[in-house]
C-alpha cells in the first residue's frame, strides 16, 4: 500500500522533469537552427559578391541540405563553426565558416530572436576543385586592412 502511494506521489514528478527536458532540447534545437541560418545568409552573401567562386560554382547559389551540415556552439555559444553545401548551377562547393556574436543578451536564443542578432565572420573558405580530385580553398573572409602608419603583426 506504501509503494502505491509514494508511486503516485511521484508521477507528477516525473512527468514535470519529461516536460522540463522536453522544453531545453526544443530551446537547444531551435538555437542552433537560428544560427544555422545566419551563416548560411552571411554565406551566400559572401559568395555571390565573390567573383571567382560564383564563376566556377555558376549562379544561382543556394545552400544545399540541412541534413549535410553540421554546426558546433563553443565558448557558451558565444561562437559557432558551421559547415555546409553551397549549391551552384555548375559545381558544388563545402563552406566552412567560424562566427562569433557581438553584445546582446547572454542567451544565445534571446540573442536570435530578440536581441541584435549579429553574428561578425572571423574565417569563412568555399572548398572547392581543382581537377585531378583534388581540391582548393578560396577565402570569403574580409579581412581589414590597415591604415596608413599602423603596425601589420
Amino acid at each position: 500500500m506504501r509503494a502505491r502511494q509514494l508511486i503516485t506521489k511521484l508521477r507528477p514528478a516525473g512527468g514535470l522533469a519529461l516536460v522540463g527536458l522536453l522544453g531545453w532540447t526544443t530551446a537547444d534545437a531551435l538555437n542552433e537552427a537560428l544560427v544555422y541560418r545566419e551563416c548560411q545568409r552571411l554565406a551566400l552573401e559572401k559568395a555571390t559578391k565573390n567573383a571567382e567562386l560564383s564563376e566556377q560554382l555558376g549562379l544561382p547559389l543556394t545552400p544545399g541540405p540541412w541534413y549535410n551540415a553540421s554546426i558546433g556552439l563553443t565558448h557558451r555559444d558565444n561562437m559557432a563553426n558551421c559547415q555546409f553545401t553551397l549549391l551552384g548551377s555548375k559545381h558544388s562547393s563545402d563552406i566552412y565558416m567560424r562566427v562569433v556574436r557581438t553584445k546582446g543578451p547572454r542567451s544565445t536564443l534571446l540573442y536570435n530572436l530578440i536581441g541584435p542578432a549579429n553574428w561578425e565572420v572571423l574565417l569563412m573558405e568555399a572548398s572547392v576543385s581543382a581537377g585531378g580530385g583534388l581540391s582548393r580553398n578560396i577565402s570569403l573572409t574580409d579581412i581589414a586592412k590597415p591604415h596608413k602608419g599602423e603596425a601589420v603583426s
